[in-house]
């Protein structure tokens, strides 16, 4: 909960407020620690989206991916401009669900399910939205990765499930979330309705 003088709490983006609060309790410096939620933000994305890319590509084509994902406007803006930290943080786990498609369909890898939920997790943990906004990029990659392939109900019945746990694990802060969307709306605007 993060409350702002409402008379009601705010819930706040679980992964990027508890990592920055557990730097600030260690170094005394919030400027710090938000630098360095920023640094593990960048530097975990790069590499998973290195190691996302690497499955259909030769090292240069993934060292060149990487800095053209990383120097997007998209990303500097979310930084330089608006400070939006877990806009930002989500970029960790958009090429972790990429990769664990990739193992799951392709490749058949167990782990890569469990790894999908876990992604899944993260992102709503860090910032809901942004699931939204990726899945116009997972979703198509996951038809082009089922287009010939065997068992595709099962398959994607697996992700199905793996997808759900992975919101269900992050349920304890989405329906909080979204039961008080509502009032934080029209809280920050000073737009209070008289039955609220």
């Amino acid at each position: 909960f993060a409350n702002y003088g409402m008379p009601i709490p705010i819930i706040a983006q679980q992964s990027t407020s508890y990592l920055g609060a557990l730097f600030n309790f260690i170094f005394h410096n919030i400027i710090f620690s938000y630098n360095v939620v920023i640094l593990i933000s960048a530097f975990l994305s790069v590499l998973f989206f290195y190691l996302f890319l690497r499955l259909h590509t030769n090292v240069k084509g993934a060292i060149l991916g990487v800095f053209l994902f990383h120097l997007a406007p998209y990303r500097i803006l979310n930084i330089y401009i608006r400070g939006a930290i877990p806009e930002f943080f989500a970029g960790i786990f958009f090429p972790l669900i990429l990769f664990a498609l990739y193992k799951w369909i392709n490749e058949k890898k167990a782990y890569a399910l469990f790894l999908f939920a876990f992604s899944v997790c993260g992102i709503l943990l860090t910032h809901p939205f942004t699931l939204v906004i990726y899945s116009f990029f997972f979703v198509p990659y996951t038809l082009y990765l089922l287009y010939k392939q065997k068992n595709i109900p099962l398959k994607i019945l697996m992700l199905g499930i793996f997808g759900l746990l992975g919101v269900g694990l992050a349920a304890y802060y989405i329906i909080p979330l979204f039961l008080e969307l509502k009032y934080f709306y029209y809280g920050t605007g000073n737009r209070f309705l008289s039955d609220q």
